[in-house]
């Protein structure tokens, strides 16, 4: 029990110096540092690399929110994970939840094929409770003290010509940190009860069917007895653009949000081999 208080705390300890760092100090530092999570053990399996790889999941929009204008093949999905334990090996009580749903649809506009998608993402990361002392050690009270965040994500795809498809996308986060009590003071500063911030996300996406656009008939030939697949895509996101987080009134203790720009490239090669009317894969690496 003493050893999962310890572990807990010094967690805590973590995500202050995060939030109150001094502007001497800032170089790779970051507010509500919980943003950098990956939702699902599948995504950080592969590093949160989504920003140019097509993905079906319904947290895809956290990695690139253009992945929405993308026909995932089906019209809704939703995802929950409750009240599960982080870092459960070292049994520290920190727990998070986190909700998704993932709506697409695909229609004909102006003649082109299009794909429109919409998200939602809640994610809370509860950091447990804590006592805060003053400088003598003294109880002055105790706080539950997290982190969550919303995240509504926009995405449109269409097909620009014969093989070639590109997508944009646009989120809008908001957040909310609570760290400490408010209105303790703490080396002349006043500590708040929480902050909340709004940050954006932007995002695009393409992909080139090489076999599509060129048309060449041994790709595919007319009796489709088989199919070679031969696609090369490119993504670029921008992540939590916003103003800085800041648990006192003083900018020097502002810290700016965990933003990322990513680019990303992919691309896949297969076979698809008709057999008696049944269409099997026989090969695809991506």
């Amino acid at each position: 029990q003493d050893m999962r208080h310890f572990l807990r705390v010094c967690f805590t300890v973590c995500m202050l110096m995060f939030g109150y760092s001094s502007g001497m100090g800032q170089v790779g530092i970051t507010g509500v540092p919980f943003l950098q999570l990956n939702p699902t053990p599948e995504e950080f399996g592969m590093a949160g690399a989504f920003t140019a790889l097509p993905s079906s999941s319904t947290y895809a929009a956290w990695y690139n929110p253009a992945q929405l204008g993308i026909n995932p093949g089906y019209s809704l999905s939703l995802a929950a994970t409750t009240h599960s334990e982080w870092l459960a090996q070292f049994d520290v009580g920190i727990h998070f939840d986190n909700y998704a749903a993932r709506f697409s649809h695909s229609f004909t506009f102006l003649g082109k094929e299009t794909t429109l998608g919409l998200s939602f993402y809640h994610l809370f990361f509860d950091l447990g409770e804590q006592i805060q002392t003053d400088e003598s050690g003294n109880e002055l009270g105790r706080y539950n003290s997290y982190d969550f965040t919303h995240t509504l994500s926009f995405g449109l795809g269409t097909r620009v010509f014969r093989g070639f498809n590109i997508s944009a996308g646009f989120s809008y986060r908001y957040i909310k940190s609570k760290l400490g009590l408010g209105g303790v003071t703490t080396n002349g500063e006043s500590l708040k009860a929480y902050v909340k911030e709004n940050a954006y996300d932007f995002g695009i996406y393409s992909e080139l069917n090489i076999t599509d656009a060129l048309n060449i008939s041994w790709l595919k030939p007319a009796d489709k007895l088989y199919y070679i697949i031969s696609k090369i895509r490119g993504g670029y996101s921008l992540k939590n653009i916003g103003d800085e987080i800041n648990y006192t009134d003083n900018p020097i203790y502002a810290d700016p949000l965990p933003r990322f720009a990513h680019l990303g490239f992919s691309g896949t090669l297969g076979f698809d081999f008709k057999l008696k009317n049944v269409l099997l894969n026989l090969l695809l690496w991506t």
